[in-house]
């Protein structure tokens, strides 16, 4: 509708330009420059909006079921994490810092990212998972350990190609 009614627009600034009132021309065209950045301003708060709404949920959600357990955060970064949670986030960049930040704290939650979860069976084996949480174009899995299994040795090697996603 917004288009159109630009459309319509440009049609009375070239109307008005070929009737020579150029005076008048450039005052609608100033006029219609103005509708064109407040159109484009909506749709950009907009926007913006609903990823806000989106990121806030997501982590209200981390913070319903985390309560006061302290969190880790492995498979992409926890950056934004800390001002959403109001809390300190100990974040894992590799299998080896998931015993430190995740499996050493007593009672901690740990949120991981579908792929990193789903390419590392050995942490599948040793958590339990509680909620899916869709963000974005991911979807990441807040898991507490489970105490019934024993950790397995494997769980805390690296492979070669895991890298933070920053």
């Amino acid at each position: 509708i917004a288009v159109a009614l630009l459309a319509v627009a440009a049609g009375f600034v070239v109307r008005t330009f070929w009737q020579g009132q150029f005076w008048q021309c450039g005052l609608q065209a100033a006029l219609m420059l103005a509708a064109v950045m407040l159109i484009s301003e909506c749709g950009l708060r907009q926007g913006l909006r609903k990823e806000g709404a989106d990121k806030e949920g997501f982590y209200a959600a981390i913070a319903q079921t985390a309560r006061e357990r302290p969190i880790a955060w492995f498979g992409s970064s926890a950056n934004e994490a800390v001002w959403y949670l109001d809390r300190p986030v100990a974040r894992s960049l590799s299998n080896s810092g998931l015993r430190k930040a995740f499996f050493d704290v007593p009672g901690a939650l740990l949120v991981v990212r579908s792929d990193a979860y789903a390419a590392r069976p050995e942490l599948q084996a040793a958590v339990h998972e509680l909620q899916r949480l869709p963000y974005g174009k991911y979807t990441f899995i807040l898991v507490k350990a489970d105490p019934t299994e024993p950790l397995r040795p494997n769980l805390f090697e690296d492979p070669s190609e895991t890298r933070e996603e920053e």
